[in-house]
């Protein structure tokens, strides 16, 4: 495989594995690369275009890959902060819950990040 950014968000559907089998798929010189169902961001974030639109039925997540962009490799101390700020673990539904009405009061990206990390759906 070809050295491809992979999205910090696993998601069903996400094309990472067969990136080397889509990308050449693609114009050479694309001007606006529209990514139409982004999800975790795959495709668009590994396309060579003048613009990328990234676009979502799930609103915060452009948001949040705007701020990983925006912030670079910075965020990674501020992610095991929060981790260790609420105790986050498998077993803490509490420190998770706690991170979760914190969220929901401010509506961070980063925060939405980490909730989706911990998140243990039944």
């Amino acid at each position: 495989m070809s050295s491809y950014i992979k999205s910090p968000l696993n998601y069903t559907g996400g094309k990472y594995k067969i990136l080397d089998d889509i990308i050449p798929c693609f114009p050479k010189n694309i001007e606006t690369f529209v990514d139409l169902f982004g999800g975790g961001f795959n495709v668009g974030i590994n396309i060579d275009a003048e613009k990328i639109i990234y676009n979502d039925h799930n609103l915060f997540l452009p948001q949040m890959f705007e701020y990983f962009k925006l912030k670079g490799v910075n965020i990674i101390d501020k992610i095991y902060y929060r981790i260790k700020e609420f105790g986050l673990s498998e077993e803490n539904q509490e420190g998770y819950l706690t991170l979760r009405k914190k969220y929901n009061e401010g509506k961070d990206v980063l925060d939405l990040f980490i909730l989706t990390c911990y998140s243990n759906p039944v």
